[in-house]
């Protein structure tokens, strides 16, 4: 997950920055859009092929001003929970009400 993204980038211009390096490292890109105020959210979030591909990425992007706009917002990367263990944990950590019944399942 890339944080602190100033909501005058575009896709095409943070894909620009990351394919510099990485291009062809990853298989997933999504950078949300608030089509109200046309403009992005200030996240996104990349999928790296190979974990051995983060080291740099991370190496490259995290902790870094953004180039573009004069924009003060420092990188921030961190990695996203994956996996199905990783999963069910986010979702019984929730502060949702869970039905009595769901605590009472034999596991």
């Amino acid at each position: 997950m890339i944080k602190n993204i100033p909501n005058k980038y575009t896709q095409k211009m943070l894909l620009a920055a990351i394919d510099e390096s990485f291009r062809g490292t990853y298989d997933f890109f999504y950078l949300p859009i608030d089509f109200k105020n046309k403009c992005n959210v200030g996240y996104a979030f990349i999928n790296m092929i190979r974990p051995v591909y983060i080291v740099g990425f991370v190496d490259r992007f995290h902790y870094r001003k953004w180039e573009k706009f004069n924009s003060e917002k420092v990188r921030s990367c961190s990695p996203a929970l994956v996996g199905l263990s990783s999963t069910w944990l986010c979702l019984l950590c929730r502060a949702v009400p869970r039905p009595a019944a769901f605590c009472a399942r034999p596991s």
